[in-house]
């Protein structure tokens, strides 16, 4: 098979998944922060449930938003 082939598949994949996201994804209307920190830490939640940490996984979600924020924080100064 032809590389060319393989990398149209790949960009076919890539707009099929970015649309996918864009579709499925919710929009916080919130301004407040405490607000948008609990829904992250929700969804980081909900990503744990079935690793092998999930007995933890109110600890790590709160690890995981603060790591986050303190990456955005950064690139963003």
């Amino acid at each position: 098979m032809h590389s060319q082939i393989i990398i149209k598949g790949f960009r076919e994949a890539q707009a099929l998944c970015s649309a996918r996201i864009r579709e499925i994804s919710v929009k916080m209307n919130s301004e407040d922060p405490a607000e948008q920190r609990l829904v992250l830490e929700r969804c980081a939640m909900t990503s744990l449930n079935s690793k092998i940490i999930s007995r933890y996984r109110e600890f790590f979600g709160k690890m995981v938003v603060d790591a986050v924020q303190a990456i955005d924080s950064y690139n963003n100064k």
